[in-house]
């Protein structure tokens, strides 16, 4: 991605978001191993649902996402429906859990963004 490319972004609305989610215990290595073989037609899909400077990072069981995305909840909705991610997500079902942080109504618990510098 360019400047020109990040300031445009930018200038359409695009969001940044964060959240959380969790490893099971003893499946770390699992996890791992699976994002660096991350199939292309899911890649694919995640940037045709709008995701963009798509990033997990891990410490121990804990992991924080970061996506850029014009809006959140339509590219989610239109992501977890496919049947790519589908079959994604039941591989990685044994793998994840509930984050402890994570409210009874939210699929995970997203972060408020409370300062930005470009």
């Amino acid at each position: 991605m360019t400047e020109d490319d990040d300031l445009l972004r930018r200038e359409q609305g695009t969001k940044r978001v964060a959240y959380l989610l969790r490893i099971r215990e003893g499946k770390e290595d699992e996890y791992v191993k699976a994002h660096k073989n991350v199939w292309p037609e899911l890649i694919e899909h995640l940037q045709a649902v709008g995701f963009h400077n798509y990033s997990i990072f891990k410490r121990g069981l804990n992991l924080f996402v970061y996506v850029e995305v014009e809006d959140f909840e339509k590219s989610l909705n239109d992501l977890i429906r496919h049947p790519i991610y589908e079959k994604w997500a039941e591989e990685m079902g044994p793998i994840m859990e509930r984050h402890p942080d994570c409210h009874p109504d939210e699929m995970f618990p997203l972060l408020e963004e409370v300062f930005h510098v470009d």
